[in-house]
């Protein structure tokens, strides 16, 4: 794994975003067994990875990530820094409100086109650089996401506890 070429905006876009994800996720209450929190961080670092390697890399190329096609450290940042821990916000945030039916759909909506926005703003920080992706294209792929972790989410819950509800009272 290769460090960057250059330590600039992109670099700088990665960091910043993490210290403020995280930073938020660290004052949240508990929610979930560490265990579920284990398994949202690393099926999100997993899935991330994969679909990046599937479409910015050939034969498809659509896009660049970071500095160029070498896999480089802040690549990995990117995944375990920003898409996982967004991810679970996602899930945090619907375990505690509890959306049903179109404010479910609503909320996946808002999330994938929150996430689209960052997206948009991590391109002009060259985090990414487009050649046949186009931000439309992440809506429904975010939303698929998010709705697969809520999915896989509730299943977990079940095995856990017997219950696809939630575990604390508030």
């Amino acid at each position: 794994m290769n460090l960057p070429h250059r330590f600039d905006v992109n670099e700088w876009f990665i960091l910043i975003a993490s210290v403020l994800l995280y930073t938020l996720i660290f004052f949240l209450p508990k929610r979930f067994p560490i265990s579920q929190s284990i398994f949202i961080w690393l099926f999100n670092l997993y899935t991330a990875n994969f679909v990046d390697f599937m479409i910015a890399t050939e034969p498809l190329d659509l896009y660049q990530v970071n500095d160029g096609p070498d896999y480089e450290l802040f690549d990995l940042l990117i995944y375990v820094m920003l898409y996982a821990p967004t991810a679970y916000l996602v899930i945090y945030l619907f375990d505690r409100w509890r959306p049903m039916g179109v404010k479910a759909a609503l909320y996946l909506g808002g999330w994938a086109l929150a996430t689209t926005g960052l997206e948009e703003i991590a391109e002009l920080c060259h985090v990414f650089e487009f050649s046949g992706w186009r931000h439309l294209y992440s809506i429904p792929v975010y939303a698929l996401v998010y709705g697969l972790n809520l999915i896989l989410f509730r299943m977990l819950r079940l095995l856990y506890t017997g219950s696809p509800k939630r575990m604390d009272k508030g």
